[in-house]
């Protein structure tokens, strides 16, 4: 009577059809609608770089964040550029693909080839957060910084140059650039 009573209840819970695909027995979907809501949750879990390169300030397991909070840095490995910021009475000369000669303070003695990519089309003033207003109506002049984007050649064996690092840049204003 027990054994009646259990196949009785497993063919009710089988809308009274025993004959059905594995895949159509409701425990089995709602198994598969459970695995894929689970894929779904681990997609999201995911976290994928437009580049490649370096993490850092990676959060310790188990740290909640917040929607929209920073999760972690990532630095560029592979493109490595400089911004030097010259004056803007030293532009009268510098074109863009002139050769430079680049100098990190970390590696006293070593050189480094690369070549403008760009000038700024203003100065680091313009670009800031809160850019130097003179209300005051003293005028006196002060020369501006202008950013210049600088590529620099890597080559397998340089040493490993860090975003931040203090550099000096010569650039070759004899060269035919563009």
């Amino acid at each position: 009577a027990v054994i009646r009573q259990d196949v009785a209840g497993i063919l009710a819970s089988l809308s009274g059809h025993a004959d059905l695909a594995i895949t159509d027995y409701p425990e089995v979907q709602s198994a598969i609608i459970d695995l894929k809501q689970a894929e779904l949750n681990l997609a999201h879990t995911e976290i994928l770089a437009p580049f490649d390169g370096f993490v850092s300030n990676v959060p310790p397991i188990g740290k909640h964040l917040g929607q929209g909070s920073p999760v972690l840095t990532v630095v560029a490995g592979n493109d490595i550029w400089v911004e030097a910021n010259f004056n803007e009475t030293e532009l009268a000369d510098i074109r863009v693909n002139q050769p430079v000669v680049i100098s990190v303070d970390a590696y006293p003695g070593r050189k480094w080839q690369g070549h403008i990519s760009s000038l700024s089309p203003a100065t680091g003033a313009e670009f800031s957060i809160l850019p130097p207003q003179n209300a005051t109506g003293n005028w006196i002049k002060v020369v501006q910084r202008v950013p210049v984007r600088i590529d620099m050649e890597q080559h397998s064996g340089d040493p490993v140059l860090r975003a931040g690092m203090s550099v000096h840049v010569s650039v070759d204003l004899h060269s035919s650039s563009s």
